[in-house]
C-alpha cells in the first residue's frame, strides 16, 4: 500500500536522486584523479565530469582545504535542491540529516566565542550543510562574539531545528544533581553555564537527542522507513556508545563518581540495547570493555 502513491508524492524527487547518482565519479574517472601529479591537474581531470565546474572560479594555486570546501558546498547546494522539490514526510526526513551538521557548527561556534575567535575565522569552518538562519549574524564583523551569548543563545533556540535539544541541555547542565530540572535558563546565565561546561560533552549530548528525535520519527512512519532507517540508526547509535565508551577511558569520565555522567550520553536504543549497554555502562578500562562485549 506504501507504494501505491509513493510516484505522486515522491516520483519527481526520486527522479532527481537518480540524477544525481549518474553523476557520481566512474572507475576510470577515479583512476583519472589518481594519476594527478599536482592539485592543479586535478580541474582538467574533472572538466568532463559532474564536478567539471565548482573549481573553475578558485585561483591558483589550488589548496586542499579549497578543494574540501567546493565539495561540501556542492553537496549542501544539491542537498537544498532536492529538498526543496520534497513534501511531507520526506521534507522533516532531511531536516532531521541536517541537524546533525547544525550541532557540530553550533558547538564551533560556541567554542569560537570562548576563545574569542575572529568571525572570519569562524566563517570558514562552517559546514554548509548545517547552516542556519541566523549564522550570518553570527558571524559577521560586527557582532560581538565574546559578548554576544544573549543573541547566541535566543539564535540557537529560535532560529534553528535543534534549539529544543540545546535549551533541554542547558536546563539539565543548571541544576545541581538533586535538584529538578527548571522549567528554562535565563539567557543571562547562558555565558556562566557554557563556560563550566566541557564543549564535547554538549556535543555528544546534543547528537544523543538528535539522534533519538530521528529514530522516533523513522518509527512513527512505519514501512519501509522503519525497516530501513530503523537498522542504520540503530547501528548509528551502537557507534556512539562504543565511541562514548572508547574516547572516555583514561579520562575523568571513566572514574566511578562520573560514570553516570558518561552514561547518560548513551542513546536508549539500538542493537545494544538495553543489555550491552547496561553491561559497557560498568566498564573503566579496556579489559573490562572486552569482557562486556
Amino acid at each position: 500500500m506504501e507504494l501505491s502513491s509513493f510516484n505522486i508524492n515522491h516520483g519527481f524527487t526520486e527522479a532527481v536522486v537518480r540524477g544525481l547518482r549518474c553523476g557520481f565519479l566512474s572507475p576510470e574517472e577515479y583512476r583519472r584523479l589518481a594519476s594527478c601529479d599536482a592539485l592543479e591537474d586535478m580541474r582538467s581531470a574533472l572538466e568532463e565530469t559532474d564536478y567539471g565546474t565548482f573549481l573553475q572560479d578558485e585561483p591558483s594555486p589550488l589548496l586542499v582545504s579549497t578543494i574540501g570546501k567546493k565539495c561540501y558546498e556542492k553537496l549542501a547546494d544539491e542537498f537544498q535542491y532536492l529538498k526543496a522539490q520534497t513534501v511531507e514526510p520526506l521534507t522533516t526526513f532531511m531536516d532531521f540529516i541536517a541537524r546533525e551538521k547544525m550541532i557540530d557548527n553550533v558547538i564551533m561556534i560556541i567554542q569560537g566565542a570562548l576563545n574569542n575567535k575572529a568571525p572570519a575565522e569562524l566563517a570558514e569552518k562552517v559546514h554548509p550543510l548545517g547552516v542556519f538562519e541566523g549564522m550570518k549574524v553570527i558571524i559577521s564583523e560586527t557582532f560581538d562574539v565574546q559578548g554576544g551569548f544573549d543573541d547566541v543563545y535566543r539564535i540557537f533556540l529560535v532560529d534553528t531545528p535543534i534549539g529544543p535539544y540545546f535549551e533541554e541541555h542547558l536546563k539539565n547542565a543548571n541544576r545541581d544533581k538533586d535538584e529538578m530540572a527548571r522549567a528554562g535558563v535565563e539567557s543571562s546565565e547562558v555565558s556562566g553555564i557554557l563556560t563550566k561546561q566541557d564543549l564535547e560533552i554538549m556535543k555528544a549530548t546534543l547528537k544523543k537527542a538528535w539522534l533519538e528525535d530521528f529514530h522516533g520519527f523513522c518509527m512513527s512512519q512505519g514501512g519501509t522507513t522503519a525497516e530501513v532507517m530503523g537498522n542504520m540508526l540503530k547501528q548509528e547509535a551502537d557507534f556512539r556508545v562504543l565511541l562514548v565508551t572508547m574516547n572516555a577511558l583514561n579520562t575523568e569520565l571513566s572514574t566511578e563518581t562520573k560514570l553516570k555522567t558518561r552514561n547518560s550520553l548513551y542513546p536508549n536504543f539500538g542493537y545494544l540495547y538495553p543489555e550491552g549497554v547496561h553491561s559497557l555502562s560498568k566498564v573503566w578500562n579496556d579489559t573490562t570493555v572486552r569482557a562486556a562485549l
